[in-house]
């Protein structure tokens, strides 16, 4: 596929096909030069959805960020949800990860936090391949 190399929405929805297939970091490579040309919401979004599947946490984390900063509208609202659920989750790993190396007892209610954000971010897992999905067709 040639592509225009100014044309983000290209470099998008070919990140889409190859989240699509499961080759992620092709896809966060192609949403990276998609972010190159233009910072827009969908490829953050997207780029953020890839990253946490193939287990880039972080980087993520980071992505839902950028998205929430860019994002507005009720058109939205699903996925600014589940970015920011994403964020206190990763926020809540690492201050968890800290306070267990000061110290290796923690109290039931953190836990029981943790549990919650992942319960609602496992909720809206596909959010991102859907939303993509009827989007770019």
């Amino acid at each position: 596929m040639e592509i225009n190399q100014r044309d983000n929405y290209t470099y998008n929805n070919r990140g889409v096909a190859y989240y699509q297939r499961g080759h992620y970091d092709k896809a966060i490579s192609d949403y990276n030069k998609a972010l190159d040309i233009i910072t827009d919401d969908i490829p953050y979004y997207n780029k953020a959805v890839a990253c946490e599947n193939a287990g880039r946490t972080d980087e993520a984390a980071a992505s839902y960020r950028q998205f929430v900063a860019c994002a507005s509208g009720e058109s939205w609202a699903d996925e600014i949800e589940y970015a920011r659920v994403v964020i206190a989750k990763t926020s809540t790993i690492h201050t968890r990860t800290s306070t267990t190396s000061q110290s290796n007892e923690g109290s039931s209610e953190e836990q029981n936090s943790g549990n919650k954000d992942y319960e609602l971010a496992y909720k809206y897992n596909d959010l991102g391949v859907k939303y993509a999905e009827e989007r770019l067709t």
